[in-house]
């Protein structure tokens, strides 16, 4: 009986799509989003680790714009939000969450009555930093939400506590 019903499923299993692709599009080659992230660290490393705060400072924003422009190129990648948003207007969506995010956490980290005249220089770019983690969450979101949409991978897993993209 078991073996009747296999045979009779089996034309049935065969037709079914590729759990590799959804919706006839093929899935997408998303690069590991770890090395992404970790990339756009480092090109600000050097400016990052000057006793300069200017330097440091730019060294910040690269990274947050270097993330930015990952988010893009992952939207294309991905197919992702092609039907709502051209390029244009998604880079103008990062850049308006760049602002209010980064304003939002430069008012906590600088205008704080609790530092009497000045918060110090040190925290002037930690609104950045903000920033790129909020970045980083969504590269992450992003790949991990793509690879499961179009069946590379499954909803539950797998997960990696020690990685900051638990993918």
């Amino acid at each position: 009986m078991r073996r009747v019903l296999l045979l009779l499923l089996l034309p049935i299993v065969a037709t079914l799509p590729s759990p590799t692709a959804a919706n006839g599009l093929p899935a997408p080659d998303l690069p590991d989003p770890q090395a992404v992230i970790d990339a756009c660290w480092a090109v600000s490393k050097e400016d990052r680790e000057s006793p300069v705060t200017e330097r440091w400072r730019n060294g910040h924003l690269k990274t947050a714009l270097c993330l930015e422009n990952k988010i893009i190129d992952l939207l294309d990648t991905a197919d992702v939000g092609k039907s709502f948003l051209t390029r244009e207007q998604a880079r103008e969506e990062l850049k308006n969450l760049r602002f209010s995010a980064g304003r939002l956490y430069w008012m906590i980290y600088n205008d704080n009555d609790h530092c009497g005249l000045s918060c110090g220089t040190i925290w002037h770019s930690q609104h950045l930093t903000e920033v790129s983690k909020i970045y980083e969450q969504m590269i992450c979101t992003l790949v991990r939400t793509t690879r499961v949409h179009s069946g590379q991978q499954n909803a539950n897993g797998p997960t990696d506590k020690a990685r900051p993209c638990p993918l």
